[in-house]
């Protein structure tokens, strides 16, 4: 009997756990945003608008990297110039 009535007790246990745990789950379902969608709902276009984020994402580091070679081949050239300029006046 005293096992019967602990195996009850542990059994009373585990469905109240089980039904803490769906509270909080539709507490978590039930959360909206200011618009009344709810938080946990991830619309279809948004697959298509991270791809096209991560596709201008891509083209401006792209851009990024042409800007930067060309401005470091810019500064070496700036620097050979210089270097030329100061061998002139030590020539003079």
């Amino acid at each position: 009997m005293e096992n019967l009535s602990k195996k009850n007790d542990d059994e009373s246990k585990n469905i109240e756990e089980q039904h803490v745990w769906v509270q909080e789950l539709y507490r978590q379902h039930n959360k909206v945003d200011a618009d009344g969608i709810p938080l946990w709902y991830i619309p279809r276009s948004f697959i298509e608008t991270q791809k096209e984020i991560v596709t201008i994402l891509l083209n401006i580091s792209s851009q990024m990297d042409k800007s930067t070679y060309v401005l470091d081949s810019l500064l070496k050239r700036l620097e050979e110039i210089e270097r030329q300029l100061r061998d002139y006046d030590k020539k003079k």
